[in-house]
């Protein structure tokens, strides 16, 4: 799909969606992923062009910042330098062993999104908003929060904000960023009411390393590993119509044939990882440590290249 060079109002127009997430310490590759936001902003503008991150950008609970020499203030920094637009709350940025993340969080230069945050100590905020928009040619792309923070049902959330009808009606681009996992964001894309529906759903939480589909008419698309990043270019047409090209970029390499290998088997990593779920009732992640998925499926594609 050749880039829209338009900048009328009202035309077509093409925006360049690029996201990951749960990287838990890992910002190895933040100059590369800095590097190929820069490219695409060539391309096709700075203002068609967002990066996005999916949330727990800080550590597993039981991990010490003092075991990689890396401090708050230097992760924060990292986030900053990475070029983000936007991220959601995760549920260890939130709370990590009675610990919140979230006065951290109040030194990054980043819009950080949660409409069902909940502060049960006081009643600061920390700057956490529920959404933001933003306006590209003539159209708007408003992009909503969700995360998985206390024991409430994210669809309930959404269903139950206040104003959700009057942002799906000024939308013409929007977006869920979430961090509640696949299962979950498949949930949301069937039981919204059309009213209130998303176009697309960026999430984590899950740890899948890709996932990208269409589900009841909502795209949903998960990239979290410290090596990829997701990439969407999305073009709104003059009618509002919305169609999507999907891939996975390596940042390792930074190409995509890097992950065609991959892209072509991610299906029955879902599968499995499904039937997994069923057969011993937990939510597996996609994850080296303890997942036999990733041993059997991703890991063999990754040690190819």
């Amino acid at each position: 799909m050749k880039p829209s060079n338009s900048n009328k109002e009202g035309s077509s127009i093409e925006i360049v969606i690029l996201h990951n997430g749960d990287q838990h310490l890992c910002f190895e590759n933040r100059e590369v992923t800095k590097k190929i936001k820069d490219e695409y902003i060539k391309k096709y503008g700075n203002d068609h062009v967002f990066l996005l991150n999916t949330g727990d950008i800080f550590p597993y609970k039981s991990f010490k910042f003092d075991n990689k020499g890396i401090t708050i203030d230097e992760l924060i920094n990292w986030m900053n330098e990475s070029g983000y637009n936007a991220m959601t709350l995760g549920n260890h940025d939130y709370l990590n062993e009675n610990i919140s993340y979230c006065n951290c969080l109040v030194k990054a230069n980043i819009p950080i999104l949660c409409a069902n945050f909940h502060n049960n100590n006081n009643n600061d905020n920390y700057n956490i908003l529920p959404h933001i928009s933003f306006e590209v040619c003539g159209k708007k792309i408003i992009i909503f929060g969700i995360s998985r923070l206390r024991d409430t049902d994210p669809l309930d959330d959404i269903i139950n904000f206040k104003g959700i009808s009057d942002l799906r009606k000024k939308a013409d681009i929007f977006i869920a960023l979430t961090h509640i996992g696949i299962n979950r964001d498949e949930r949301l894309a069937n039981k919204l009411p059309k009213e209130i529906a998303f176009d697309i759903i960026i999430g984590g939480h899950t740890h899948d390393t890709f996932f990208q589909e269409e589900v009841n008419g909502v795209f949903i698309s998960h990239a979290l590993n410290p090596n990829y990043l997701g990439r969407l270019i999305v073009n709104i047409d003059n009618s509002s119509k919305i169609k999507i090209q999907n891939g996975l970029i390596s940042l390792r390499k930074y190409d995509d044939e890097y992950c065609n290998e991959f892209r072509k088997n991610y299906r029955t990593i879902i599968c499995k990882r499904r039937e997994l779920c069923q057969e011993t009732k937990k939510c597996w992640d996609l994850t080296p440590k303890d997942d036999d998925v990733y041993k059997i499926f991703i890991k063999p594609h990754c040690e190819k290249y």
